[in-house]
């Protein structure tokens, strides 16, 4: 079988003879341009010689005599016209000449040792003239890139922040608290802030969900309204591995939600907000006020509460604090220890001038009845905290601002997203502002005048 060549010639022993035999050329080449070349100036010297050398001039013949008439020569071309035509012909030689030296020049710059560089084959690297101009290129420092485009998503020089807002359930309390957290980021950043708002049907799924995207899609901050959606969001964040700080508001008890034993006012964790809980220290105030207005002395104030419920707790033990401030006397009741709220009002009616219910919801439908009429026959006014106690019961009831808690919460968020607060480490705030609600009905029957 015969050898294929085209293989033999990509042998390195081929292609050594191959650049032997090139460069044996070029050289014979070479040589042979520079012959040409000397002959082309030679030529060139003679072609001046002739167009610059001077005719000589014919002598005169002398007068001889001659009897006979001489017959004329034949007409000769004039020296000059013979000198054109030579001129001519040598013209004609150095263009040839000329011809051959650009030939020479032309085999020699594809045949040469250079030539062998250009003609690579074509599974060899490319040359790295683009590497060489990308290496000459003038580098770009820091602040030149950063200062070509502004980043995507936000207008150049200033910072938009989106947030995720999830509430629990359509409430008049909880949409006064949206309102006023809105409101109050969108008086300090105008333009620059975005809120993306979703209100469940109080479920506790679609509020996993909800605050998983929230996290999911980067969300600067997420706000979750009401108790349920706090402990959503909070389980989200767990799940998804966000790290979008969480904001409460109108829940009533963060240690218990959040599963945190020894409460100190913080979280600990990637969650702050605020409380709807009405600070004890004004609810203890207004006791002092109601007594003072309506010319009671030396009254008792009889605190129903459950020691089953840690808030409940804490509430009873600020007011009683408050109250001792102003040495005003108290007394406890736990409904634990009588089974059900109508036992307890029933002992602390008759043994107190003003109760404050510091649990909510503490006359439901089968007692509030019984305890209303508990209270009427004892002309003992219950101070409530919910509205639904207020209704049965309630001579007045003490409820926290909801628009002016969601924009203390607001007011968090700022110093979170600009201000860079370690939202683990922010207290969790109470309203500083408190809404009264009265029942006519039931002050007109006792004859007192809530203050």
């Amino acid at each position: 079988m015969a050898e294929n060549k085209y293989r033999t010639l990509h042998t390195p022993a081929a292609a050594e003879d191959l650049e032997t035999e090139s460069e044996r050329s070029s050289r014979a080449l070479a040589a042979r341009v520079a012959e040409l070349e000397r002959k082309n100036q030679e030529l060139t010297e003679r072609l001046s010689q002739l167009h610059t050398k001077e005719r000589p001039e014919t002598p005169e013949r002398p007068e001889q005599p001659d009897p006979k008439p001489v017959p004329e020569p034949p007409p000769q071309p004039a020296p000059e016209q013979t000198q054109s035509k030579t001129g001519r012909k040598k013209g004609f030689w150095l263009v040839l000449a000329l011809a051959a030296v650009g030939l020479a020049l032309i085999l020699i710059n594809g045949f040469g040792p250079g030539a062998a560089d250009e003609q690579q084959p074509s599974d060899q690297p490319a040359a790295s003239e683009p590497q060489s101009q990308q290496d000459s290129a003038p580098e770009q420092t820091p602040a030149e890139t950063a200062t070509e485009q502004p980043e995507q998503g936000q207008e150049e020089g200033t910072d938009h922040y989106y947030i995720g807002i999830c509430q629990w359930m359509a409430h008049e309390s909880l949409d006064e608290a949206t309102r006023g957290f809105v409101d109050a980021l969108t008086d300090k950043l105008g333009d620059d802030v975005s809120f993306i708002q979703e209100t469940t049907l109080g479920d506790m799924d679609s509020c996993f969900d909800l605050a998983y995207g929230f996290q999911s899609d980067g969300m600067n901050l997420i706000l979750a309204v009401g108790t349920p959606a706090l402990q959503a969001a909070v389980s989200a964040a767990n799940m998804s591995g966000g790290t979008a700080p969480i904001l409460g508001t109108c829940v009533t008890d963060y240690a218990a939600a959040l599963g945190i034993t020894d409460w100190q006012g913080v979280t600990g964790i990637n969650v702050s907000g605020t409380c709807d809980l009405i600070d004890p220290e004004y609810q203890g105030d207004y006791l002092v006020a109601m007594i003072e207005g309506n010319g009671m002395i030396d009254p008792v104030i009889g605190l129903l509460y459950d020691s089953a419920d840690a808030v409940s707790v804490r509430q009873c033990d600020g007011v009683q604090e408050e109250l001792e401030h102003y040495g005003v006397q108290n007394r406890r009741y736990d409904f634990s220890d009588y089974g059900s709220a109508g036992a307890a009002v029933s002992d602390a009616a008759t043994e107190c001038d003003i109760l404050f219910a510091v649990s909510s919801n503490i006359a439901g439908a089968d007692d509030g009845e019984m305890i209303r009429n508990l209270l009427i026959a004892a002309d003992v006014p219950l101070i409530a905290t919910d509205a639904e106690t207020l209704e049965l019961c309630g001579a007045v009831q003490l409820e926290v601002d909801y628009y002016e808690l969601g924009r203390i919460t607001g007011q968090m968020a700022y110093e979170v997203l600009v201000g860079g607060a370690d939202v683990s480490q922010m207290e969790v705030r109470y309203s500083e502002s408190t809404t009264r609600q009265e029942n006519d009905e039931m002050q007109e029957i006792l004859s007192i005048q809530a203050p």
